[in-house]
Order: structure tokens, then sequence, then C-alpha cells
């Protein structure tokens, strides 16, 4: 009698409700997709909260609220284990979109 052999594969990620699972729970594939997904997001809405829209600053805030800050921030309290280095990527997006909706200058410290 011939013995089956069973594998198990192991995939590096899966996705389960839109957040990717990594092996060691890096998160790394699921922050670079979202920085993805809110970076595309933000291309089909430069037009309205962009440097040059004449939107008033209340109003671009909360488009941003309401749509690009929940692509990023969902499951944000199960990626507690994510790496700083993981985690600055989004925090680098989030700082270049304030000020692209603010209108301030690319070199200028965040305090400010």
């Amino acid at each position: 009698m011939l013995e089956k052999a069973y594998y198990i594969v192991l995939r590096e990620t899966s996705k389960y409700l839109g957040i990717h699972l990594d092996r060691k729970l890096t998160w790394q594939k699921h922050i670079f997709t979202k920085r993805r997904q809110v970076g595309l997001q933000l291309h089909r809405m430069y037009w309205i909260i962009g440097r040059k829209s004449k939107l008033s600053l209340e109003n671009k805030l909360l488009i941003y609220k309401t749509i690009l800050k929940p692509i990023w921030t969902y499951g944000i309290s199960l990626w507690d284990t994510a790496s700083n280095s993981n985690i600055e990527i989004l925090q680098r997006f989030q700082n270049k979109v304030l000020r692209s909706i603010v209108n301030a200058p690319r070199y200028v410290p965040n305090t400010v």
C-alpha cells in the first residue's frame, strides 16, 4: 500500500479581509500595498485637494479625513508590531499629502 504524502504549501503572505498577513507579522507587504492604494487615490483626487485647488483648507482636510485616511488606518491596531522603518513609509507619505493640502513648502519642519 502506497502512503500518500501530503505537503502543506506555505505562502509568504495571505490576504484576509483586506489585510496582508505575512509569516513573521512584519506587515511590510500590507504597508507597501496601503501606500500604493493611498497614492493612487491621491492621484485621482489631486485636482481637488492639491496645491492649486481653490477649495478651502477645511474642506480639503475633510476630504482627506473621509477618503484617504481610512485607507491607511484600516487595521492599524493590528499592525502594532511593524518595524519603525515600515511605519515611517506611511508617515512620510502622510506628511507629503498634508503639505500638499496646506500648500506648505517642501522643506519646512513639521512643527511649523
